[in-house]
């Protein structure tokens, strides 16, 4: 029996077999070197947050979503709830749950927009914004134990080539 290792929760040497044996019996069929490149991409990004969310954030009682919603105000602070949304990748009723939530905790604050009625704006709350500051320093913990694989280097050029890529969805594929 497979230990628990994160997406799927099987260790990464069985997802990798069964992708290459995949891949063999549709050689030619698909571009191998994109399909391993963004799968891989999938597979550390689900593994790293399902470890940062089973390290960190369930400490603080907060599921990923919470989290994307509390970063994005953290890093670009008071914005309108549609652009929350949006930025933390989820539907504008799943954030009206999220904001309840969230708000009911303390974290943040919603208010009318002076300019549009229709819209409210929303803002971390003091206590927010001093959770985010722990919040941070643990994530980034976690981030180096996660990374611990990689040398200083390697973090540098994994950066890059993932800002690269993403720099060609901005520009291309971006709806």
């Amino acid at each position: 029996m497979a230990t628990k290792r994160g997406p799927g929760f099987l260790p990464q040497s069985e997802y990798e077999q069964a992708t290459q044996e995949l891949l063999a019996r549709h050689e030619g069929a698909v571009d191998r070197d994109s399909f391993r490149a963004v799968w891989l991409l999938h597979q550390a990004a689900d593994a790293a947050r399902a470890f940062q969310t089973a390290e960190i954030l369930d400490t603080y009682r907060l599921t990923w979503a919470q989290f994307e919603v509390v970063w994005n105000l953290w890093l670009f602070g008071e914005r309108d709830a549609g652009w929350v949304a949006s930025a933390a990748m989820v539907s504008k009723s799943g954030l009206t749950t999220i904001l309840s939530q969230l708000s009911t905790r303390g974290l943040v604050s919603r208010r009318p927009d002076p300019d549009d009625a229709r819209r409210s704006l929303v803002r971390l709350s003091d206590e927010g914004d001093q959770t985010m500051l722990r919040l941070f320093q643990e994530m980034n913990t976690a981030e180096a134990r996660f990374a611990a694989p990689l040398s200083a280097s390697e973090k540098q050029e994994l950066a890059r080539l993932l800002n690269a890529m993403l720099a060609g969805w901005d520009e291309t594929l971006r709806p």
